[in-house]
């Protein structure tokens, strides 16, 4: 039965970016049911199965900061639905009143809808975490679930590859592949900036599959042993991985993002500082940063990142210097209780200044958008649990002797997704979403050693 969970897991979280990236309510309700129903398993095979229970749930103590900071998150959505505050709390601009209804409803929340499909959003992605931390308490398990996303992921940007250049000749062949978005490259997804932050957590995926950071005896190496030990790791397996690593890297790249070339980049390092010691890390960062501008320089398709940096450079980003600010102020009018969940869409046209001319569904600032939503205390609660587990992973990264780049995983993908929600918000896309906390629950399942479970369990 573990077995089964175990793959079906695997492919729920590979496969959600197929129906365009989950972004709507057809394609995540059967996602979120998923994962429901997985759920139940665990804890049926829990009741079955005494043994594996205390293995796979031995380090949970661990998560109870984070945990009940989550849980005050979800506890404060419930409370800015139930109309149960005080008065003086109720959103002074009512989903009812907007529609020409006679009676508002006195809670803070601005739709309940969407605050209830975002509730649903969240527990889901708490529901990956879970089952991403109890499957994958085995090295070797957490390593298929993270095979099963490197290869989808792998399989989806080359499709998306050929689909560009048969339709690049469609006007002589006659013969067009179907793609959600014939002007940009953005595999399955709606958005090219979606796509390149889900394919880059995918590429440092497959680069942890591929290499392993050299051990205390690595300096006592001689250089010809080093270089064996280089060459030895591009063969076989590890070769396959590391040229599906290039595949998405080079999915990034064709995607155009700037905000997904510049977070790759950003995980790339993080990479290189946790794998590589002393002043070699100087040269190795140095290394990275001049292969990413060689690739974006020489791929014909580099061309439009580079034009589109440019003119960033130039101009600034269009509308966003007005959205940032128009977010800042409807926060600061209400920065305890915020406006609801999913609620900046419906509230746009409210705070919209007349200089932004442009529509925005969202505040393209995940950190922002949250304390939009929820308010500032609990916004900075969200983001603090998911800060306190990953540091957890630094821990275990330092810590840890064998398989310890499956912890640092959840550094990596952390900085590259924390840093690309400055500038939009592909996390709040559930494919992203799924993907990049089924990888941290895989981290963090791995950030402590067997032995010490071994030694946790014999206390129990």
């Amino acid at each position: 039965m573990r077995r089964l969970l175990l793959v079906l897991f695997a492919a729920t979280v590979a496969l959600a970016p197929v129906p365009f990236g989950s972004k709507y309510d057809w394609a995540f309700s059967p996602l979120g049911g998923i994962v429901g129903v997985l759920l139940v398993g665990i804890a049926a095979l829990a009741w079955l199965d005494r043994d594996w229970q205390r293995r796979a749930f031995v380090r949970f103590d661990t998560l109870l900061v984070p945990g009940v900071l989550f849980g005050l998150v979800v506890i404060w959505g419930l409370v800015q639905l139930s109309g149960w505050t005080p008065a003086g709390w109720a959103t002074s601009i009512s989903d009812s009143a907007s529609l020409g209804l006679p009676e508002t409803r006195q809670s803070i929340a601005f739709d309940s809808e969407q605050q209830w499909t975002a509730l649903m959003r969240l527990l889901t992605y708490a529901g990956v975490f879970a089952l991403a931390a109890i499957l994958s308490h085995s090295a070797s398990d957490a390593r298929q679930i993270l095979a099963t996303i490197v290869i989808v992921a792998a399989a989806m940007t080359l499709y998306a590859m050929a689909a560009q250049a048969v339709n690049g000749q469609a006007r002589i062949t006659g013969v067009a592949v179907w793609v959600p978005d014939v002007e940009f490259f953005t595999g399955t997804f709606m958005s090219s900036n979606h796509y390149a932050t889900y394919c880059g957590i995918a590429a440092l995926s497959a680069l942890v599959l591929a290499f392993r950071p050299a051990g205390g005896q690595a300096a006592k190496e001689t250089a010809r042993e080093r270089w064996r030990r280089r060459i030895a790791v591009m063969t076989g397996l590890s070769g396959l991985w590391f040229a599906l690593a290039l595949v998405l890297c080079m999915g990034v790249v064709l995607s155009g993002s700037r905000g997904g070339a510049i977070s790759l980049t950003i995980g790339l390092i993080a990479f290189a500082v946790f794998y590589v010691r002393g002043s070699t890390r100087i040269v190795v960062v140095s290394l990275i940063l001049l292969m990413v501008a060689a690739v974006v320089l020489l791929v014909p398709s580099g061309e439009r990142l580079v034009t589109r940096m440019a003119k960033l450079f130039a101009q600034g980003e269009s509308g966003r210097e007005l959205l940032f600010p128009m977010a800042l102020t409807a926060i600061a009018l209400r920065p305890l209780t915020g406006w609801g969940m999913n609620s900046f869409e419906q509230l746009y046209s409210v705070f919209q200044p007349p200089a932004l001319n442009e529509y925005y569904d969202k505040v393209h600032n995940t950190y922002l958008e949250l304390a939009f939503d929820l308010g500032v205390p609990m916004a900075l609660a969200l983001v603090v649990a998911v800060g306190w587990i990953a540091g957890q992973c630094v821990v275990g990264f330092v810590t840890r002797r064998r398989d310890r780049e499956l912890a640092g995983l959840g550094v990596f993908a952390t900085a590259l997704a924390g840093f690309h929600s400055l500038f939009d918000f592909s996390l709040q896309i559930p494919a992203v979403a799924c993907c990049y906390f089924a990888i941290l629950g895989i981290a963090w399942s791995q950030s402590t050693s067997s032995q010490l479970v071994e030694e946790r369990l014999s206390q129990s």
